[in-house]
């Protein structure tokens, strides 16, 4: 597509204003010490980003509630970033694609951005704006390179904040449902952020900075009420085409495919617990993993075809795309495998053979996991790293592959038990 369509204005509208930063107040700094976010099935408190641009590893940040923000690097050692415990984390790329920040909400001190400066991590918190925010999410909707946020600030509104400006702008005064979603549908690199709006419906909004002056975008794309959904390439094998899809769940009415040609596709009648997108396929499209309503595994292929994978039902970890690399034959080194919680039964791997066409799963721990994040935290360029809270008793830890290959041993990262707010 050479533009991106025009949609409707959904109550929209530019306010070159910020919202309202009260000064003097400050997060409590602590000095080094020893010692994520949402996801398709609820809060996760644990980040992986290179937060430390000078190398090429990602660092862990965790929230761990009333004894705060704490980050791991790759010596082995916690710092302390701050004593409040913030409601949710999650990193954003203001800078550009090599290194992050992290956006943290403390709630009544509001909506706050740390950032990186040094191999010791002393890191600089600025507040981004005292007002509480719901929901939050990182979306590149300009095409700079960088990544502004969308902020869901409940009755407020929809807002954007854009760093390179420092501006704060509404993009609606309707209070969305939910999270919202980082979407590439429309044109390549372009991206989008989808919002529920309840009996208003499915919207697409970006940023159109080719008008002058710049302006707010929306499209509704369906007036029903999604209550799940994924985006990815799920319908270029060929890697050819690089725009994403989007699968939606609506209730009552199945779950469905959108395409940049605004056309649905019905994949299924039945309902389903959660959805992410993994490439277990191969490098270059994407699979959409669900669970269905009694918690069994399937993979929709693309077309028509849905595989079951497993008949042990998940728990609410879900499934986690990772890359072990543990190639076999027919396998791209960059093809993901998946992580699944399947509780009392442990942490399984699945390891889809392309050569041979079956699938392989392997127990990585016998021990019950509440959730896991993936993590590139040996520069690999890969997501080699998981990092698995197994909750009260057993402590948070790291599936250490830091050969990024077949050197594979459980690290204990700490006793300390990161926040989560887990359900299907």
């Amino acid at each position: 597509m050479s533009r991106k369509p025009r949609g409707s204005v959904l109550l929209a509208f530019v306010v070159s204003v910020a919202l309202a930063v009260a000064a003097g107040v400050g997060l409590h700094a602590f000095d080094t010490q020893v010692s994520s976010s949402r996801g398709p099935t609820g809060y996760r408190g644990i980040v992986a980003a290179n937060f430390y641009g000078a190398d090429s590893g990602e660092e862990i940040i965790g929230d761990f509630g009333t004894i705060g923000v704490w980050l791991y690097h790759h010596r082995g050692t916690w710092v302390r970033l701050t004593s409040d415990n913030p409601e949710w984390i999650f990193a954003v790329k203001f800078g550009g694609v090599d290194d992050s920040e992290l956006i943290a909400d403390f709630g009544s001190l509001g909506l706050w951005l740390w950032d990186c400066c040094s191999a010791a991590y002393s890191g600089t918190w600025t507040r981004l704006t005292a007002t509480n925010p719901e929901n939050a999410i990182a979306v590149d909707d300009d095409v700079d390179g960088r990544e502004e946020l969308h902020v869901d600030f409940g009755t407020l509104g929809l807002w954007r904040y854009d760093r390179d400006t420092y501006v704060w702008s509404r993009l609606s005064a309707l209070d969305p449902v939910g999270s919202g979603l980082r979407t590439d549908i429309w044109e390549a690199g372009w991206q989008e952020g989808l919002w529920n709006f309840g009996d208003t419906g499915l919207w697409f909004v970006f940023w159109d900075d080719r008008a002058a002056p710049a302006e707010v975008v929306w499209e509704r794309i369906s007036p029903a009420y999604a209550d799940d959904w994924a985006a990815g390439n799920f319908i270029d094998p060929s890697g050819a085409g690089t725009n994403e899809e989007l699968v939606v769940e609506f209730t009552g009415l199945g779950v469905w495919q959108f395409d940049s040609n605004r056309t649905w596709v019905k994949l299924t009648a039945s309902s389903v617990q959660a959805m992410v997108p993994a490439k277990i396929g191969d490098s270059t499209d994407a699979e959409v993993m669900v669970a269905d309503p009694s918690y069994n595994p399937w993979c929709w292929w693309g077309g028509s075809t849905w595989e079951r994978l497993s008949y042990t039902p998940l728990e609410t970890g879900f499934f986690v795309p990772y890359d072990s690399d543990r190639q076999a034959s027919g396998e791209p080194a960059s093809e993901q495998e998946l992580l699944g919680d399947f509780g009392a039964a442990g942490l399984w791997e699945y390891n889809y053979i392309a050569g041979a066409q079956i699938g392989v799963w392997r127990r990585l721990s016998a021990a019950n996991p509440v959730f896991m994040v993936a993590a590139d935290h040996w520069g690999w360029g890969r997501q080699t790293t998981p990092v698995v809270n197994f909750g009260a008793g057993v402590g948070l830890w790291l599936w250490d592959s830091s050969d990024g290959c077949c050197s594979e041993t459980w690290y204990k990262m700490t006793d300390a038990i990161p926040d989560s707010n887990m359900s299907w």
